[in-house]
């Protein structure tokens, strides 16, 4: 019985401390913290964005989404507009525009469209019999202008317009959609047209109609045709590229910041960086370590080198080999260029490529070979300097 309870109390000893091992204190985050705008952030907690992505402290750096984020809309007279929308302002005239979730309107003086003939109102645009029964008229802009037809008694003849069959006396709008016609007697006659040519606009070498909304030329705002005058809104536009050290990015683009670890994105022209506190790095280059900024000879012996980023950048400019003496001689596909007296009295010369062709022009001079060449560069084809600038003597 006493063994019995010995074992019973190893093994619930045991059990208790592997419970204990399996669920101890520690650190439930399982992460570094995050610092971003002078706070701190644990693992896992949501980081607030710039703009419409997420972001979370995840492992000490604050991760972002990259989704492409859409300009907030406008809520006009109780409507729903999406970014760079055009519409009609409740005044019926002026125009206005939806732009980073501001409306901006025109704000032309809207001229009255009703018209008053004869005692009565009528609408713009609508047609309606002259006062002498017989000629037609059209309210345009607050304007009546009617057709001038003879009028005349007896049998009247209808009229064939534009395709269609018109009665004597009808009226009806003119192809332009602005003038009016009406048929008399067989003869289709129309008013005259100036209230309409002179409702017209013409802006970047496009006619555009009375209350037409067009595009301004800053792909921007917007513009409307009111009674012959053009009015534009004034929003104040947005670049939707970035440009920064040389290199464009488009709108939302995110992109490396350079020193590592931070990221920036473009948002609406304006650059926005996260703000992590970078490990310092190092590079590993022949067999030394360097810190991050530090320039060091490459293993050319001509070339330079820096540690970004972790990687030794080098320059790669061709670097000039000294020759003459008890130098080396050149590589293959190389001459030794002497700048004065062929490598006399220990002058140091320097490899230059031997070229491959040379021109037929005949400008003889002399190598260092003691031999006339037809010009220079039929000398340094041969691997030879110059030891005069004229044929050998």
């Amino acid at each position: 019985m006493r063994r019995y309870l010995g074992w019973l109390w190893i093994l619930m000893f045991c059990c208790s401390g592997w419970i204990f091992a399996c669920g101890g204190s520690g650190d439930s985050s399982g992460g570094k913290t995050c610092e971003q705008d002078g706070k701190t952030y644990q693992a896992g907690d949501t980081v607030p964005a710039k703009d419409c992505n997420t972001c979370k402290c995840e492992d000490g750096k604050v991760v972002c989404t990259t989704k492409g984020c859409e300009a907030p809309g406008c809520t006009y007279e109780g409507k729903d507009y999406k970014d760079t929308v055009s519409f009609l302002a409740k005044d019926g005239c002026n125009s206005c525009v939806c732009h980073e979730g501001t409306v901006s309107c025109t704000e032309i003086a809207c001229k009255t469209k009703d018209c008053t003939y004869e005692g009565k109102t009528y609408k713009d645009g609508e047609i309606f019999k002259a006062a002498d029964d017989c000629n037609g008229c059209v309210c345009r802009f607050g304007e009546v202008t009617c057709t001038q037809s003879f009028c005349q008694g007896g049998a009247a003849k209808g009229c064939d317009y534009n395709g269609q069959s018109y009665k004597d006396g009808e009226s009806f709008a003119h192809e332009n959609k602005c003038d009016v016609c009406t048929c008399s007697d067989g003869f289709t006659s129309c008013s005259s047209g100036a209230v309409c040519k002179a409702a017209t606009c013409d802006y970047l070498s496009r006619r555009y109609q009375s209350g037409e909304i067009f595009p301004h030329k800053d792909k921007c705002n917007t513009c409307i045709c009111q009674d012959g005058n053009i009015s534009c809104t004034e929003a104040k536009c947005v670049p939707k590229t970035c440009e920064i050290d040389g290199n464009t990015y488009t709108n939302n683009e995110t992109f490396d910041k350079g020193d590592g670890c931070n990221t920036c994105t473009c948002t609406a022209g304006k650059v926005n960086c996260t703000e992590e506190k970078c490990k310092p790095r190092t590079c590993e280059y022949n067999g030394r370590t360097y810190q991050e900024g530090e320039t060091f000879a490459a293993k050319d012996g001509c070339n330079s080198c820096e540690c970004k980023a972790g990687k030794a950048e080098c320059a790669t400019d061709q670097c000039s080999q000294k020759c003459g003496g008890d130098r080396a001689a050149c590589e293959k596909g190389y001459y030794c260029h002497f700048p004065e007296i062929c490598g006399g009295d220990g002058e140091v010369g320097v490899c230059k490529p031997t070229p491959e062709s040379c021109p037929t022009t005949k400008q003889e001079v002399c190598g260092c070979d003691n031999t006339t060449y037809l010009n220079s560069c039929e000398a340094h084809k041969a691997g030879q300097s110059l030891k005069g600038d004229t044929k050998c003597k």
